[in-house]
């Protein structure tokens, strides 16, 4: 594994105004400690990497429940391993990056509307079929060493 450093700063809520109850329900039983960050290549290649407390080498990242949502602060510099085959796309000034949401522990993705980062529509398919989506684009800087960002 190759370690990386990324420079992620902004300020976002997750919510859902179409299922508030699940939102809810969920915000009641969780303890987040993650971003869910994806990265898009050129090729449309998707690599997903989490971005955990744990891994902040400076600054900050608090997760904030607050009546029907998550409010997410982030200004930090997190050291990500990434496999050898994907540092290319990492690295690539080209590459597109992502937030999925929030996750407690892998697997456990809190996911819902997030207001505070830029969104973009695009089409999908896959073996179940087709269909149209939103994404929400992240402020995120790449870098080999904490003073490259």
């Amino acid at each position: 594994m190759t370690a990386v450093y990324f420079k992620v700063k902004c300020n976002f809520d997750i919510l859902s105004s179409e299922n508030k109850e699940q939102v809810i329900t969920q915000l009641e039983n969780i303890n987040p400690n993650s971003l869910d960050i994806q990265a898009i290549n050129k090729d449309e290649r998707k690599i997903a990497f989490h971005a955990e407390i744990n891994d902040i080498k400076s600054g900050e990242m608090s997760f904030k429940k607050e009546d029907d949502a998550i409010k997410i602060k982030c200004d930090a510099i997190f050291k990500i391993n990434v496999r050898p085959q994907h540092v290319a796309d990492v690295m690539d000034s080209e590459t597109q990056w992502y937030c999925n949401g929030i996750e407690e522990y892998p697997g456990n993705n809190i996911i819902g509307t997030i207001n505070g980062l830029e969104q973009e529509k695009y089409k999908w398919k896959n073996f179940q079929g087709e269909g149209e989506s939103i994404r929400y684009k992240i402020p995120l800087k790449v870098g080999n060493k904490i003073k490259d960002l």
